[in-house]
This record gives C-alpha cells, structure tokens and sequence, in this order.
C-alpha cells in the first residue's frame, strides 16, 4: 500500500490552514502515512475528501464522484422524467472508467448535460444536471462537484448535508480499502 509522507500532501497544494507544520502534527511521528489512514485523521470530512480525489487515481476518483453525482438524479428527473441526457452523462463517463468510451464521447455527454440543466428553471434540477454534466467532464473537480451535488441532495431530500457527507466518505473509504 502506497505511503505519502508530508512533502507528497504538500505538493498538493492544500488550502492555507495545512501547513508544513500542521500536517507534520497531524502526523505524530509517523514520516509516511498510507492513504486509508490519513481518512482516519482529525480533520473536517472535506479535507479528507479533497486529499483522497487527489492521491487515488483519476478513474478512481471519477468514479466516486458518478456515484456522489448520480444521488442527485432524481431531483432533475422529477422535474423532466423524459430529459435521459444528465443520466447519459453519468453513464458515458462509467463506460470511459471501464475503458469502453472515448474521451470525445464524454465531452458530447458533458455538453448535453449543461444544455440540460439549461433547460429547466427549477432551481434543484438545474443543479443536479449540472452536476452530472461536472463529474463527467472529469475529475477537474470530482470533490467539487461532489460536495455540491451533497448540498443539493440534502435540501432537496431533507437530510443534512453532514449526513450527505458522510455517506461520501464512506464511499471514498470503500474505494481506498479495495483501491
């Protein structure tokens, strides 16, 4: 299993609070951490979000975000039950992280996404379309695109978003442990 030491995090370029000094605290002693433990450190849910998306691979991490995303369909879809394109999105990125669709192929569903959230004025909707349309224009943002499609489900599903968030990372902790 594949270890990261403080320099590793820092050439992330981490928001300001994560210091050379605050991670090299959070770390204790260790010199190198590996990636299911730096889940575990005492740090908010989105910092650990944020590191895993960038130190798992990028298929990895687009697939997780599909997941995070694809919670928000329904919201889209009971607005326009008929519009498949968000969904498509979702799809056609699954099959790019299974090697069974062209980059070029994904930009289309992207595309087609934006146009979706585009079409429709209910606020949630557009939302969750263009948060499909995010996750599958790649990992540019998955935690991003993540974090929003979180707050979004969790108003418009009346869960907090802390709970939204939970269940991200429990999914990303899935992937670190089989990663």
């Amino acid at each position: 299993m594949k270890r990261y030491t403080v320099d590793d995090i820092l050439e992330l370029n981490p928001c300001s609070p994560y210091t050379r000094r605050k991670i090299r605290k959070l770390w204790g002693k260790r010199k190198s951490l590996a990636l299911v433990s730096i889940m575990k450190l005492n740090i908010p849910v989105e910092d650990k979000l944020w590191v895993a998306c960038r130190l798992l691979d990028r298929r990895t991490s687009v697939s997780w975000a599909c997941d995070c995303v694809e919670r928000t369909l329904p919201i889209f879809e009971k607005e326009l039950p008929e519009d498949k394109r968000p969904r498509n999105a979702i799809e056609v990125t699954r099959a790019w992280v299974a090697g069974k669709a062209t980059l070029g192929e994904v930009r289309v569903t992207v595309d087609a996404a934006h146009d979706a959230a585009y079409a429709t004025y209910a606020t949630y909707a557009t939302f969750a379309a263009t948060y499909a349309a995010h996750a599958a224009s790649f990992v540019f943002a998955a935690a991003e695109a993540a974090s929003f499609a979180a707050a979004h489900a969790a108003a418009n599903f009346a869960v907090s978003n802390a709970t939204e968030r939970t269940w991200q990372f429990n999914r990303m902790l899935e992937y670190v442990r089989n990663g």
